[in-house]
């Protein structure tokens, strides 16, 4: 079994516990603005934050809470700007488009796709300039049925740009699953059509996440950008309190503790299954604390 640090394990829990008190609060209407969670996402947000280093830029999309919670580190901070109580990240627009600056968080987008393009337009002006660093982009399974994520594999690799994209696929955009809404698309098949370098993994287990993703930096970095798709499943709705999505029959709650109940796609789970039920219940009682 693949060991986590103590560090890891601490800021997995931390995340998940941001996220429920967030929760809790929207369960209470004491927020003005659409607030799209990502209970489920959080194994992601972490192994990115623990690879990244201070030249690398990250492009988020309107489900950015898990990184922004992750990376800014101050739980209150987050919570003033989600609550529109202060300025401090430059923006009152909303969680869609909240984007700390000072933490390799560069740009958030609510428009579909929107982000892949921003984070092309930054990649070739770190090529132009001779800039040190990876670009990260965050799209999700909807966005990629737009025209702009065929043309951002297309010029990144003409141009030999330094960008992982990251697909959450949680195989349900716009009220509707992949196999109502398209045809199934051959991501593998598809990325070797083109040469850029390819990965996929289960999006909860945060020891392979970090793993394949640490992979696709390291070719990222020689020109050879990326594209890692992460199967997960999303706990919630597409915005505002849990229950999720039609398909979710999961009443996410504080009193129930961390752990998402009656599922093994929760990056929790692989914790439990790690460290086992009594050390798993001491450190999170410990977080909740």
């Amino acid at each position: 079994m693949i060991n986590y640090t103590k560090k890891e394990i601490i800021q997995i829990l931390t995340l998940r516990y941001h996220q429920h008190l967030i929760n809790e609060d929207l369960k209470k209407g004491k927020f003005k603005i659409p607030i799209h969670l990502a209970f489920g996402h959080e194994a992601i947000s972490i192994a990115i934050k623990n690879l990244i280093t201070k030249n690398d830029k990250i492009c988020l999309t309107h489900r950015n809470v898990a990184y922004n919670l992750s990376l800014a580190e101050n739980f209150n901070s987050v919570m003033a700007h989600f609550k529109l109580e202060n300025k401090k990240f430059n923006s009152l627009m909303g969680s869609m488009n909240l984007s700390i600056k000072d933490k390799n968080i560069v740009y958030s987008s609510s428009i579909l796709g929107n982000d892949l393009g921003v984070a092309t337009g930054i990649a070739m002006n770190h090529k132009i300039n001779n800039k040190k660093g990876i670009v990260f982009a965050l799209t999700g399974d909807g966005a990629i049925e737009e025209g702009i994520f065929w043309e951002t594999l297309l010029f990144i690799k003409t141009h030999k740009l330094k960008v992982v994209i990251i697909l959450e696929n949680n195989d349900f955009s716009m009220s509707s699953t992949t196999s109502e809404r398209r045809a199934p698309i051959n991501f593998k098949k598809l990325c070797e059509s083109i040469n850029i370098g390819y990965r996929k993994e289960k999006g909860y287990i945060y020891p392979n996440v970090k793993k394949s993703l640490k992979k696709s930096i390291v070719q990222a970095s020689k020109g050879l950008p990326n594209l890692i798709e992460l199967n997960i499943k999303t706990f919630n709705q597409h915005a505002g309190p849990t229950p999720g999505w039609p398909t979710d029959i999961l009443n996410i709650s504080l009193n129930d503790g961390l752990l998402l109940k009656d599922t093994k796609h929760d990056p929790l789970c692989h914790l439990v299954e790690t460290l086992g039920q009594s050390k798993y219940k001491k450190i999170s009682k410990d977080i909740i604390r």
